[in-house]
């Protein structure tokens, strides 16, 4: 089999990797494109999201914008 070149995705990290060796693809890769808060499901051998990441990011993305704006008001204090 021959997948050189290909573009894989660690099950672990979701880093890109390229193909350079012949032969199947190795168990810990994967040819599906994960999404920013996909996590890798043995179960369903494909990602799936993490909804917890997904709220993490979305409350931190809320802290940073409230900061801001306290930051923001502070000038015309």
């Amino acid at each position: 089999e021959d997948n050189r070149n290909k573009t894989v995705y660690s099950k672990e990290t979701k880093q890109e990797l390229k193909v350079d060796y012949l032969g199947k693809i190795k168990d810990e890769h994967t040819l599906l494109v994960p999404k920013q808060f996909d996590k890798w499901s043995e179960d369903t051998q494909s990602w799936i999201e993490d909804e917890a990441l997904k709220r993490e990011f979305e409350n931190q993305e809320k802290l940073q914008e409230i900061n801001s704006l306290k930051e923001y008001l502070k000038e015309f204090s």
